[in-house]
């Protein structure tokens, strides 16, 4: 639990009305002030607030992708990616991957959408061996573990290579 939440609680466990609530237990519509001062000691409080203003929480639909994928667009990939529920089976997409093309493999996430409007998420796997051994590591991968994973996802997702 983060210490804003803590403090939060603690000041509400102690206030006999809890704030933002009024008496017949409805929410009213304004918003209460961070409080000024820091229940830290002197001279980490600032420092404190400033962090705590200035952190932009990680984004709980892709979390733990960054350490296997690049994410391109990052925004509008990780709103699909938490739409359709895919963050399990890409996480679990890694490995095989791995296995298949080799551990130093990049792979990329990227949207597409094609003329009508749907949208595909593309696992590309940039690949600098020559197109044989590409196309012989793809279909390993889709032996080992795409092929029993695929029809989960329904075409929304798709996993390729790019010479590079």
């Amino acid at each position: 639990m983060s210490a804003l939440l803590e403090m939060t609680c603690l000041e509400q466990a102690h206030s006999s009305t809890k704030p933002g609530r009024t008496s017949e237990g409805t929410w009213d519509t304004q918003q209460q002030p961070i409080p000024s001062e820091s229940p830290l000691p002197a001279g980490l409080g600032d420092a404190f607030w400033r962090e705590v203003r200035t952190q932009v929480p990680p984004d709980p639909g892709i979390r733990g992708l960054d350490d296997a994928y690049v994410i391109a667009d990052r925004p509008n990939v990780a709103a699909f990616i938490a739409r359709n529920r895919l963050r399990g089976l890409l996480l679990q997409a890694a490995g095989p991957l791995n296995v298949a093309f080799g551990p130093p493999s990049v792979k990329v996430l990227s949207l597409v959408t094609d003329d009508e409007g749907s949208q595909t998420l593309f696992c590309l796997v940039l690949a600098s061996a020559d197109l044989e051994t590409a196309r012989h590591s793809l279909e390993v991968f889709d032996r080992i573990w795409w092929l029993s994973h695929c029809h989960e996802v329904a075409g929304i997702l798709n996993f390729d290579f790019e010479l590079v």
